[in-house]
């Protein structure tokens, strides 16, 4: 009896939904394909274990980068949220890594690039300080060096005046204390270190922004 012959055979194929295949077999517990790579197989075919095991590989290669590529087309992504997402789908690490070098090989990952990407964004349509810009793009894995050249440019002090101004009418006509509390605390929770929001919200008083006279310091 030759090798081939004493393989364990495929024993049914059977169309799924999205274009792939349950192959059936007599090895083990059934498996999944994409099925243009269950093209080449058919019932009562002999399939070894080394076999099974590159088509399965070659199907989670297939289904990691369908799932990259379906993210990106959300919006760019560092190599780190990339990593863990595709870590929370249950793709093993040699698959990960194979993934991560093909996306940055393609010219899509970029830490540097997306620190600067995103830190335009934010500050034109969400402005913060640089504290909670910083805090951020660590908490996406991106590397401390580009996230200091990301926030280089950055007005920091523009930002929170003009914040401030923006959302000075919500506050107007309060006493003092609840003007303080909470316009002040309104940026501090953007990121404005706090010595910048005291003398934004001291100068907004005492420009009118309250019928009443400024407190003493």
């Amino acid at each position: 009896m030759d090798d081939a012959a004493a393989d364990p055979r495929i024993l049914a194929l059977k169309p799924l939904r999205h274009g792939r295949v349950r192959v059936l077999w007599e090895g083990g517990a059934p498996f999944t394909l994409a099925a243009d790579l269950a093209q080449g197989l058919r019932p009562g075919q002999p399939l070894s274990p080394e076999r099974v095991a590159a088509l399965r590989q070659a199907d989670a290669l297939r289904r990691a980068w369908d799932a990259v590529l379906r993210r990106l087309a959300r919006r760019p992504h560092t190599r780190h949220e990339l990593r863990q997402y595709l870590q929370r789908r249950g793709f093993a690490p040699e698959i990960v890594q194979h993934t991560l070098a093909r996306v940055e090989a393609a010219g899509w990952l970029d830490d540097a690039r997306f620190a600067r990407q995103w830190v335009e964004n934010q500050t034109y349509f969400r402005p913060r300080g640089k504290a909670r810009l910083r805090a951020e793009l660590r908490a996406k894995g991106v590397p401390d060096a580009a996230i200091e050249q990301a926030l280089a440019d950055v007005d920091e002090d523009a930002l929170a005046w003009a914040e401030a101004r923006r959302v000075l009418p919500r506050y107007r006509g309060l006493p003092w204390p609840t003007f303080q509390r909470r316009l002040g605390g309104y940026l501090l929770r953007r990121g404005f270190p706090y010595a910048l929001v005291q003398t934004i919200v001291r100068t907004l008083w005492a420009q009118g922004a309250s019928g009443t006279p400024e407190p003493e310091p």
